[in-house]
């Protein structure tokens, strides 16, 4: 009776161990994903925080215990990891350690616990709009009170202007935010802070029900980003192609913003003339080059360097570097076959997960982000976002049944 009473007291134990280092796996995960984003606290030691965070939770993967993986999985993993990791072997320790962590936590995120990933993910989305609903008022507040500051934080390149430090807040000092406040919560440029809230919103399938839904959609909209306000639409779009409701009330709300901003000088400087294509049949707004850069990219193109890139070099060794943040800066450094085999692996990883709908809409995302922030690599955020936001997704289209009704044709 006694060892009969121990046996059962030991399931319960083990139970709590399993339940409790997945809860704290989902933790580590949820933090280590919003530091990726680099808030402004973690500018001056974001290699020590990142070290840390993969640190621990490396440790509490492998003492998860054994992990499912298919076997064409490890295959592929064992040539993204050879391509991008030798190419990366004549940086400096720094930018080769930093790069392998990226590569690490894309290898292991894709073998986590779905459940653990769903969790970190839901962490994160309310740890955001927790953060975000100070900013906002702050940020609103400022047009009316005089709320004062906690000083002066230089920006995280050599080059870039301070910001008024308010915590929740960081208020950029370029002369433009004057004329036309943007909002950019703890990042460094409103177009951070677009990206995060686009992705929030697409993996909880834009349900505004929840309060941080709420909180996230109004910080996209005050932050007044051309990828937020794009992406936004044609995924919600995309996402509700089924439902005539739905697309007549954005349809008839993008007519009537439209409509009453149109006229409004700010509105068609910053977003309505950003949209419109130049005689090079080039989007007027996409500042995401230089044409310095373009004229080298386009030189760069008729060598046979385009194929595997220039071997990883880094973009402080190149000026013509200066203010670019374009997909083209992926191509330059690991080419045309390092895209190609980065974005094999991620729709191969969103098709084992979700159908072949939701697998394309995601990639679209993807494709978006990478667009315009590169930083594939360079930072930890894309793979934990993408897989952990997945994973939310997964759930959520099995527990509320939110897929389109056409989709099943393309399900697994």
């Amino acid at each position: 009776m006694i060892l009969q009473r121990n046996k059962i007291q030991d399931i319960k134990l083990s139970s709590l161990t399993k339940i409790s280092l997945k809860e704290l796996k989902a933790y580590i995960l949820s933090i280590f994903l919003f530091i990726s984003f680099l808030p402004w606290f973690v500018w001056k030691i974001y290699p020590i925080v990142l070290v840390l965070c993969f640190g621990l939770y490396l440790y509490l993967f492998a003492s998860s215990g054994r992990f499912e993986a298919r076997k064409e999985s490890i295959i592929f993993i064992i040539i993204i990891f050879i391509y991008f990791s030798v190419i990366r072997i004549n940086q400096n320790f720094n930018g080769w350690l930093l790069i392998n962590i990226s590569l690490f936590t894309l290898f292991l995120i894709r073998f986590e616990d779905n459940e653990v990933k769903k969790d970190a993910f839901k962490k994160f989305a309310k740890l955001t709009g927790f953060i975000l609903i100070p900013g906002i008022v702050i940020f609103l507040g400022l047009n009316i009170f005089n709320i004062p500051d906690l000083g002066l934080i230089k920006g995280r390149s050599i080059a870039a202007d301070s910001y008024q430090n308010f915590f929740f807040y960081i208020k950029y000092s370029d002369p433009h935010y004057k004329i036309f406040p943007r909002f950019n919560s703890i990042y460094d440029e409103p177009g951070v802070l677009g990206n995060i809230c686009v992705f929030i919103l697409y993996f909880l399938n834009f349900d505004l029900k929840r309060w941080y839904g709420k909180v996230i959609f109004v910080a996209g909209i005050l932050s007044l980003s051309l990828f937020f306000y794009l992406s936004a639409v044609l995924l919600l779009f995309i996402k509700r192609i089924t439902k005539i409701k739905h697309i007549l009330i954005l349809c008839l709300f993008l007519a009537l913003f439209y409509s009453v901003t149109r006229k409004n000088e700010l509105f068609n400087k910053y977003l309505y003339k950003r949209v419109e294509i130049t005689k090079d049949n080039k989007l007027a707004g996409n500042n995401r080059t230089t044409a310095k850069w373009d004229v080298f990219y386009r030189d760069f193109l008729k060598t046979d360097s385009k194929y595997f890139g220039v071997l990883g070099l880094d973009k402080k060794s190149n000026k013509n570097y200066t203010w670019v943040s374009s997909y083209q800066i992926f191509i330059y450094n690991y080419g045309i076959i390092g895209l190609i085999l980065i974005c094999i692996y991620y729709y191969y990883s969103f098709k084992s997960e979700i159908n072949l709908f939701m697998a394309l809409s995601t990639m679209l995302l993807f494709i978006l982000a990478i667009y315009q922030r590169p930083f594939i690599l360079e930072y930890n955020y894309y793979a934990l976002i993408f897989f952990c936001g997945v994973a939310y997704l997964r759930q959520d289209i099995i527990t509320n049944k939110r897929t389109p009704k056409f989709n099943s044709l393309y399900a697994d």
